[in-house]
């Protein structure tokens, strides 16, 4: 099967000073300034069929289904004829905290930030779906290839975050910090 691909990514406009800063849970950790900018990844695949599967990668804690849903709810106006949905649509995020928060429409995620900020998710949104515009309009012929690979555990391709924490586990075996890269769960 050959596809067609696009690729393209925009910044986001989320310098609101004084917004909670999501993922650390303490309301005086607040948006003061932009150290670098944070960015809206779009990848557009068209099959032979004219089916489209849109990947995007955002620079923010988490991506949420209020994301999700204004998105799709956008492209299906813009692209009626691509018969897109919520399962065609995959948004995902790095999980950086240097990004601000208050763009779920659960009030959980939205405590520290004092409330939900509709500026914030409509600078997520049209980042998003101008980055996926774009991408739409620059196909290029591709391929899309699976593979697997095996790594032996004696070369280190990974470590955990905190070898104390790793080893607090109860169920793991007790690693020697030359071994780190062996922890990865």
């Amino acid at each position: 099967m050959s596809f067609k691909i696009g690729l393209a990514k925009k910044e986001m406009s989320l310098l609101f000073k004084g917004v909670g800063m999501m993922g650390y849970g303490q309301p005086h950790n607040t948006v003061t300034e932009a150290a670098t900018p944070l960015f809206s990844r779009a990848v557009v695949i068209q099959d032979e069929k004219n089916n489209y599967f849109i990947f995007v990668n955002l620079e923010l804690a988490f991506a949420t289904i209020a994301i999700k849903e204004d998105v799709t709810a956008q492209l299906i106006k813009k692209f009626p004829d691509w018969n897109l949905n919520l399962n065609n649509i995959l948004i995902s995020a790095q999980h950086t905290h240097s990004a601000p928060g208050g763009y779920s429409h659960y009030p959980f995620y939205n405590f520290t930030i004092t409330g939900f900020r509709p500026r914030i998710l409509k600078a997520i949104v049209d980042a998003t779906v101008d980055a996926i515009v774009e991408a739409s309009q620059n196909l290029f012929p591709g391929e899309i290839r699976l593979g697997h690979h095996h790594v032996p555990p004696d070369i280190e391709v990974a470590f955990n975050r905190s070898m104390t924490a790793y080893l607090n586990n109860p169920d793991v075996e007790q690693i020697w910090v030359k071994d780190s890269h062996l922890a990865v769960d």
